[in-house]
């Protein structure tokens, strides 16, 4: 009897063992036969489409349709894919009827540049750069002016690593970052201009003045004394009285009356 028992469970356990090298065998040999792409949150902004993937998995060259499973790599369809500077990470498997799944995650701007001398880019919550491509991009903090865009961003190096300390855009991510967290501040001020002193400038989405911050030095104790004008000073005078407010003295307050 003890040998009937341990005949059987030695079956089973052989069963369990071959039965998914079975499957994985005959998956192998089954045919890629259909290519799912989904970009996530792609109602908020579509920096890439799914038309875009799809031709860079189906070129005519090297298609992955009616190719065995077992010849195509995900992992190199991940890697070509990421190439794509407003994706963040891709993911991609194979379902066992042959479905390539592709899931896409685009990167999340904080603020969009436009330097005088031209061009037209994002930044993203990581500090990685890259062109502005789509016709109506988010709404989103502009930061122009005397803006220097180095190779090294151009090829993907974060704006936050420690070689691009002291760089103008560099402070203009932190002083960006700072406002996002504000609510007020973050609706208040429309455009960042960088002067070429190197001084940022502030357009605010309410009132015609321009804002001078001037270097970045102290910007959060420059931020409350704007407040304290704008709570004490602008209820008497309006919004347009000045068209000039400098923060760049210490613990001072420059403004200049609209002629």
């Amino acid at each position: 009897m003890k040998i009937v028992v341990r005949i059987l469970i030695f079956l089973v356990v052989a069963y369990l063992l071959t039965i998914p090298w079975f499957i994985d065998g005959r998956r192998q040999d089954t045919l890629c036969g259909r290519v799912v792409v989904n970009i996530i949150d792609s109602a908020e902004c579509m920096f890439v489409t799914p038309e875009r993937i799809l031709d860079m998995v189906n070129s005519r060259s090297d298609s992955v349709l009616g190719r065995p499973v077992g010849s195509i790599s995900a992992d190199a369809l991940e890697k070509k894919i990421s190439g794509i500077r407003e994706i963040r990470k891709v993911d991609v498997w194979i379902d066992i009827d042959g479905t390539m799944n592709i899931e896409v995650d685009q990167r999340n701007p904080v603020m969009r540049v436009i330097p005088d001398d031209g061009g037209d880019y994002l930044v993203d919550d990581e500090g990685i750069l890259f062109k502005s491509t789509v016709g109506h991009p988010p709404r989103l903090h502009i930061v122009g002016g005397n803006i220097k865009i180095t190779r090294a961003m151009l090829e993907g190096v974060s704006i936050t690593d420690s070689t691009m300390a002291g760089t103008s855009l560099r402070d203009a991510f932190d002083f960006v970052n700072y406002i996002n967290k504000d609510k007020f501040w973050s609706a208040q001020i429309d455009q960042i201009y960088i002067n070429n002193k190197g001084g940022l400038e502030l357009v605010p989405r309410v009132g015609r003045q321009i804002i001078k911050l001037g270097s970045l030095e102290g910007y959060a104790t420059k931020l409350e004394n704007l407040m304290l004008f704008y709570e004490q000073v602008v209820p008497e005078t309006g919004w347009d009285r000045y068209s000039e407010i400098n923060l760049e003295y210490s613990n001072q307050i420059v403004c200049k009356k609209r002629l």
